[in-house]
């Protein structure tokens, strides 16, 4: 499988991400990234959600609101995890570093299709800070931000396995840079092949 170097997350990383991770690339198949990845797609986001850090957040705020369907946000994480859509039409682990991701990670070969109930949820949690640390407390006030204090209160208490998903996948997106690096969703690595899955 592809290797992105520095890749790793807070306190809920390291062996555990492995493992979550490896898990996942032998539960994922080329026919699931076949809809995850492709070039239309991606540039639609880039002249969307991904265009200026205020649409990053009002992106983040659509997503804690369940107004983005699963496709768009499996899109938009396969981005900010480092895989490309490359000139020839495969699926290329671009090897995109940022500054918060600290140990090397075993990627899964192909993009995680997210649903509420996958198991990739569970995978991009084990990457997140711990719980009660001050990183994942600044992540749930940029959820808190987007969604609403009460909102997001009274959705953890009611909203079940959909909002806990949503609301991990604005934290990880959050987490990873989506926000405020532009080298998360550049496009200087789609000429990338090496080791690319086909489509």
């Amino acid at each position: 499988a592809p290797v992105l170097p520095k890749l790793g997350g807070g306190g809920g990383g390291g062996g555990a991400g492995q493992e979550a991770f490896a898990r996942l690339a032998t539960e994922t198949s080329e026919q699931l990234a076949a809809g995850v990845l492709d070039a239309e797609l991606v540039a639609r986001l880039r002249e969307g959600c991904l265009k200026s850090t205020f649409d990053r957040y009002k992106f983040l705020g659509e997503v804690a609101d369940d107004e983005v369907d699963w496709p768009t946000i499996s899109a938009v994480v396969a981005l900010v995890m480092g895989f490309r859509v490359t000139e020839d039409g495969t699926i290329g682990a671009a090897g995109v570093s940022t500054i918060k991701f600290g140990s090397v990670l075993t990627w899964p070969p192909v993009p995680l299709e997210l649903t509420s109930g996958s198991p990739s949820i569970a995978a991009l949690e084990s990457l997140l800070p711990e719980d009660d640390t001050d990183e994942r407390d600044s992540l749930r006030e940029i959820l808190y931000g987007v969604h609403g204090d009460q909102l997001t209160l009274i959705d953890e208490a009611e909203g079940g396995d959909e909002f806990k998903a949503l609301s991990l996948v604005v934290q990880f997106l959050a987490h990873f840079g989506f926000l405020n690096s532009d080298a998360v969703l550049s496009d200087d690595v789609k000429k990338i092949k090496a080791r690319a899955v086909k489509r």
